[in-house]
């Protein structure tokens, strides 16, 4: 049960009642007046009203190398690439309270990178007249919602309707298109 809370001020006199309702009472001079108030709110960065947009969707962070199989059999080898390539958490607004709101609300660590190296480069069979390569990419999550500082009087500020795009893990998709011979 909330408690509610009861302020009356007289001449400078400050008295607190608890469970007569959500009354503030100022001294206004000569007389009384009655303003509502609320009373016992957490301060917090809040991110709620939220939308899942995209659940795993393959991003392509790298190709590998493309092979034209212009043989009569398939062919098996290695579809590479140079360098290390990441692809990292981002937000369409600033995050004053960072990202502990958003990951709270979405159950995982929505604030992660994945990066790819040279070094994990997989086969991929290739057919007769095909050209085929691997496209190394993250499986990501996309979230919108409603981005905000709440007082603890229960005021709003700061307030940003966001896009979350998280990254959740690391995917490998072999392409083959058919070219002929």
């Amino acid at each position: 049960m909330k408690k509610l809370l009861v302020v009356l001020t007289v001449t400078g006199l400050l008295l607190t009642f608890s469970g007569f309702g959500q009354v503030a009472f100022a001294d206004t001079g000569s007389s009384l007046s009655l303003q509502p108030q609320r009373v016992g709110t957490v301060a917090a960065w809040i991110f709620d009203q939220v939308t899942k947009k995209e659940n795993g969707t393959f991003i392509d962070v790298v190709n590998g190398d493309r092979y034209w199989n212009t043989t009569k059999d398939n062919i098996s080898l290695t579809s590479s690439f140079t360098g290390s390539h990441t692809n990292g958490s981002s937000v369409s607004a600033s995050l004053g309270g960072g990202w502990g709101p958003i990951n709270a609300t979405v159950g995982y660590n929505a604030n992660s990178s994945y990066t790819w190296s040279y070094t994990e480069a997989v086969h991929i069979t290739i057919r007769p007249g095909y050209m085929g390569w691997n496209e190394y990419g993250v499986g990501r999550d996309e979230w919108y919602g409603h981005y905000y500082y709440r007082d603890q009087y229960g005021n709003e500020s700061s307030s940003h309707w966001i896009y979350v795009y998280s990254p959740r893990y690391k995917l490998i998709k072999a392409t083959t298109q058919y070219r002929g011979y």
